[in-house]
């Protein structure tokens, strides 16, 4: 009796293992990069106070606003233990405010009052390294960004990147780190970052990658995924609003949005998205470019957004 119910439970635990093994390998169609992304995001209508100076002003409103990314991860080499990654990214924004208090200088009544349409351009060489030290894997990447408006060449900047893994098992992973950044406008130049991932069983799973995002995962037998949770999001544009156009501005908004998130893959690479959020913005602000000269903040009201996406990865993974 003891035999068989030993055998019983071997095999039930063989079972399990597989089930997982099948769900992980469905989770891994669905990476966090890609090598092609391709994104449309469209936002509700929202009120935004500003606040320029120090004074405030009455609400005006945010009519319409898009944003369509696309971005381009290509490795340029590739070992065991390093990598050199060619990135590039292009941001097609749209917004549409009306206007403005009647209190407002002409010159910030003629920046704020318009269908303002901005191209965003990086050019990015991310070198990763990735070796062991205390018998755990460490992962050092190094980033170099250029970014470009429609008016040429807006600034060059660099990150720097650590993960150390503290437990990896077949359930779960766990790793800490941190991200450095030469970008003077950043709120602070060094963030922690703690990643941690636990599979529940062959179909939840929690996966977390703080501060950037925390979900709750359903994987399905027929490759796709169901997300709940929340991301944290940066955007950032450039604009010449003043006559010459030498001075440049830097429009930044930092979001946390609460998100559901439907992933199918449709054959080998081709990935497609579908995603629903609540938008609440914790910062947006106009400053000039490279500096940390600030005068005008923005404070957007919540509103929703619903986005679209293909992905496509080139180059076969392995598992």
């Amino acid at each position: 009796m003891f035999c068989m119910t030993s055998q019983f439970i071997n095999g039930q635990n063989k079972q399990d293992t597989l089930l997982l093994k099948k769900a992980q390998d469905i989770n891994k169609k669905f990476p966090f990069a890609h090598m092609v992304d391709f994104q449309y995001t469209y936002f509700t209508p929202s009120k935004v106070k500003t606040r320029i100076n120090g004074k405030d002003f009455s609400d005006t409103k945010v009519n319409f606003q898009q944003l369509l990314t696309t971005s381009v991860n290509l490795p340029l080499y590739m070992s065991s233990k390093f990598m050199v990654i060619n990135s590039f990214k292009y941001q097609y924004a749209t917004v549409k405010m009306q206007d403005p208090d009647v209190s407002v200088s002409q010159d910030i009544r003629k920046y704020l009052n318009k269908t303002d349409s901005t191209n965003t351009y990086t050019e990015a060489l991310n070198l990763v390294y990735i070796d062991k030290l205390f018998n755990k894997r460490i992962i050092f990447n190094l980033s170099t960004f250029a970014d470009f408006s429609s008016h040429g060449y807006e600034r060059i900047n660099g990150s720097l990147t650590l993960s150390y893994e503290l437990k990896h098992t077949d359930r779960t992973s766990f790793s800490i780190g941190m991200l450095g950044t030469t970008d003077p406008s950043a709120s602070t130049p060094v963030i922690p970052i703690i990643s941690f991932s636990h599979w529940f069983n062959e179909k939840y799973l929690f996966d977390c990658l703080a501060p950037a995002y925390l979900y709750f995962r359903r994987i399905y037998t027929n490759k796709s995924r169901l997300s709940l949770g929340a991301n944290l999001y940066s955007y950032e544009s450039f604009s010449h609003p003043v006559i010459p156009a030498a001075t440049s501005f830097t429009y930044q908004r930092n979001k946390v949005e609460l998100a559901a998130i439907y992933e199918k893959n449709l054959c080998s690479g081709l990935n497609l998205s579908s995603k629903i959020g609540y938008v609440m913005n914790m910062r947006e602000k106009v400053s000039i470019t490279n500096t940390n000269n600030t005068s005008l903040f923005l404070s957007q009201k919540p509103n929703f957004s619903f986005s679209i996406g293909v992905t496509y990865d080139l180059i076969p993974k392995k598992h």
